[in-house]
C-alpha cells in the first residue's frame, strides 16, 4: 500500500512539473539540448513540500478511497502455502480467471477456452479472513500481467504435462485434472472431463509472463495462435469479485498424486 501511494506521488509530481513547464513555454520556443536522469530514493530525508502535497492530496484521497472499496467477504484464510499440488487460493484464482475471461474470448473468437494455467509465483500474498478490498487484490497480484489465450499443439501440450509433473508445484489450474505418481510421471490427464487424446489442439488461458517463457514454461513459445484479451489478471479478479458477495474456495483433487 505504501509503495502504491509513493508511486502515485512520483507520477503526480512529474505531471505537475510537466504542466508548469509547458505553460511557461507558450511564448518562447526551446530546443532540447540534452537529457539527464537521476534516481531519487523516497525516504524521510526528502523535505516536505506543502505546495506539492496540497496538489497531490485530492488524488491521494481518491486513490485511497478506491483501494478501500470492499468487493466481497472471505470466510477463511487463503494461502498458497496450504497445499502441495493444489491450493484453495490457486484454484480460486484460476477458476475466477476462467469465469471472467471465457465470455470475452468466446465473443471475440467463437471458441471456448479449454483450461487455465497460471503460475504459483504470481500469488504474492495471503487473503485473510474478512472483507476483501481492492487493496487486497493489489497485494495478492501486484504485477501488471495480462490474460492471454494461447492455442498450442499436442506436442506442446505434452511438454506442458511433462513440466507440471516434474515441477510438482501448485501452479493454479482450472478445467484441467492431472494425476501423477511419486516420480512425476503422468497417470491421468483430462480437460473438462474428457481425455486429452480427444483434442487436436488446446486453447489455454494464461498470462503474458508465461507466454514469454516465464518460470521456464517454454512450451508456450511458437504457439499456433495467441489472442490478447486486453485484460489484466488483477482487473479480471476485481470484476469477478464485484459480482459475488463471498469467496467460495475448495480443494477438489484437480492435481494430485496417484494413491493406488
Amino acid at each position: 500500500m505504501t509503495k502504491i501511494i509513493q508511486n502515485l506521488k512520483i507520477k503526480h509530481i512529474v505531471l505537475f512539473i510537466t504542466i508548469i513547464y509547458l505553460t511557461s513555454c507558450q511564448e518562447k520556443v526551446y530546443k532540447l539540448q540534452s537529457i539527464q536522469k537521476q534516481e531519487v530514493a523516497l525516504s524521510d530525508s526528502i523535505p516536505f513540500n506543502p505546495t506539492i502535497d496540497s496538489i497531490i492530496l485530492p488524488y491521494r484521497k481518491s486513490m485511497q478511497k478506491t483501494l478501500e472499496k470492499v468487493l466481497a467477504y472471505n470466510p477463511k484464510l487463503l494461502s498458497k502455502k496450504n497445499g502441495i499440488l493444489e491450493t484453495e487460493i490457486g484454484n480460486w484464482l484460476a477458476d475466477l480467471s476462467m469465469e471472467v475471461s471465457e465470455p470475452v474470448f468466446e465473443k471475440r473468437t467463437g471458441h471456448k477456452i479449454d483450461f487455465c494455467l497460471l503460475n504459483y509465483g504470481g500469488i504474492r500474498a495471503e487473503i485473510p479472513i474478512g472483507d476483501v478490498a481492492v487493496q487486497t487484490v493489489f497485494e495478492v497480484m501486484p504485477f501488471e500481467n495480462e490474460l492471454v489465450v494461447v492455442k498450442i499443439s499436442k506436442e506442446k501440450m505434452n511438454d506442458m504435462l511433462t513440466y507440471l509433473g516434474k515441477a510438482k508445484t501448485a501452479h493454479p489450474i482450472s478445467g484441467l485434472r492431472l494425476v501423477i505418481d511419486g516420480m512425476g510421471q503422468l497417470k491421468i490427464a483430462t480437460i473438462q472431463g474428457k481425455n486429452i487424446r480427444n483434442f487436436e489442439n488446446f486453447w489455454v488461458l494464461t498470462n503474458d509472463y508465461l507466454l514469454n517463457g516465464g518460470d521456464n514454461m517454454w512450451f508456450f513459445q511458437d504457439p499456433i495462435e495467441v489472442v490478447y484479451l486486453d485484460y489484466k489478471i488483477r482487473n479480471a479478479v476485481i470484476d469477478g469479485l464485484e459480482k459475488k458477495d463471498t469467496l467460495r474456495t475448495q480443494l477438489d483433487n484437480r492435481f494430485q498424486f496417484d494413491t493406488k
